[in-house]
């Protein structure tokens, strides 16, 4: 059973280079700097986001792997990366996790027992890599919402329905109520023609659920290449701007759930 009083959110969909590790770290961060203890799970064999916030990780180290796997517990395999921010950081193990789960009876609830133990965060963050993946179809049973990172982009939109028709199916099968959150529109350049077009028809498409915009910013990749967030590299950009505003609106969000 979830935990009620944390907010656990994947951030996920199945297609790839739209902004979902980005959208990880720097809204966990946002979310910390307002004060809330939040912790990231890295779901991708890539470890995008351990890497990002500069976690090293050794054979020994523990990570989302031995945590699933039932090799290390949860709570002592958590990092702390920044002032209220902490980690369950991921390696390249993490693909392994596909082959030795498929025939596991309850593998779509390894991270859910897992982690079961952990209750001191106000907020979870699932960063998936893409594909409709089984460790991604934990995530979808471990969270309590979906919200998807969207590239503003002529092909923005593909994969958007298909995930949310897999999402709806994958909940009706396994009978949990995972909620679709809302959508983030990411890299968005309001000096193309198509943009506003692909705006109105998300918003139309997520009305009545979260939205938010992150402009376009080389200083986002600058960052990672650093291994700082955005709020770390230039928290006068844009992007700092837009992910602070984004924390402030989950965090109204959860207010009116």
């Amino acid at each position: 059973m979830k935990n009620q009083e944390t907010k656990i959110v994947m951030i996920g969909v199945f297609k790839g280079g739209v902004g979902k590790t980005t959208t990880s770290i720097n809204l966990a961060h946002a979310l910390a700097l307002r004060k809330k203890e939040v912790l990231i799970v890295d779901l991708d064999p890539q470890g995008n986001a351990t890497r990002s916030l500069g976690y090293e990780v050794t054979e020994l180290t523990p990570t989302v792997y031995t945590v699933m796997k039932g090799i290390s517990r949860a709570e002592e395999s958590i990092g702390q990366v920044r002032e209220n921010l902490f980690l369950l950081p991921s390696n390249r193990t993490t693909a392994l996790l596909e082959t030795e789960l498929a025939s596991e009876v309850g593998r779509e609830k390894a991270l859910s027992r897992a982690m079961k133990e952990i209750k001191n965060f106000e907020y979870v963050i699932l960063d998936c890599g893409p594909g409709s993946t089984i460790v991604n179809v934990n995530a979808l049973v471990y969270a309590t919402d979906v919200l998807m990172p969207i590239e503003i982009g002529v092909d923005s939109v593909e994969g958007v329905e298909d995930f949310i028709k897999a999402k709806e199916a994958i909940c009706q099968k396994l009978e949990i109520e995972t909620r679709l959150m809302g959508a983030v529109m990411t890299k968005v350049d309001r000096r193309l023609t198509l943009t506003e077009t692909i705006l109105a028809h998300c918003r139309t498409s997520f009305e009545g659920k979260f939205f938010a915009q992150i402009r376009t910013d080389t200083n986002l990749g600058h960052a990672r290449g650093h291994r700082q967030t955005i709020f770390e590299y230039d928290r006068k950009s844009r992007a700092a701007e837009d992910y602070a505003t984004m924390a402030n609106d989950v965090i109204k969000w959860f207010k009116r759930k």
